[in-house]
């Protein structure tokens, strides 16, 4: 049993692959959208962040401009980059 539940699984890894590389290759605003929200929601402060919006930036495929607006109405720019394993943040310096 424990065998065939091995096998399963290694063949769902294995069809998983492609996918994750097709979705991996070309990654969307909105995704990058959600992944935002939840980190930084996700956190021990609770809901913090009400708004995220991203846009492509300057016609690299991996590269986005993203604005967070915070519960209070604060608005907060990023840098983010789609690396292998996740995303890369470049926070804009908070003015003041």
């Amino acid at each position: 049993m424990f065998k065939l539940a091995l096998t399963l699984v290694a063949a769902a890894a294995i069809l998983a692959v492609p996918a994750t590389l097709a979705a991996a290759s070309k990654p969307r605003s909105a995704a990058i959208e959600q992944t935002l929200l939840r980190q930084m929601n996700g956190g021990p402060a609770g809901h913090i962040t009400r708004l995220v919006d991203c846009q492509r930036a300057e016609s690299r495929d991996r590269s986005f401009t993203c604005d967070l607006q915070s519960v209070r109405s604060t608005h907060l720019g990023a840098r983010v980059t789609v690396v292998p394993g996740g995303l890369s943040t470049t926070w804009a310096p908070l003015a003041g």
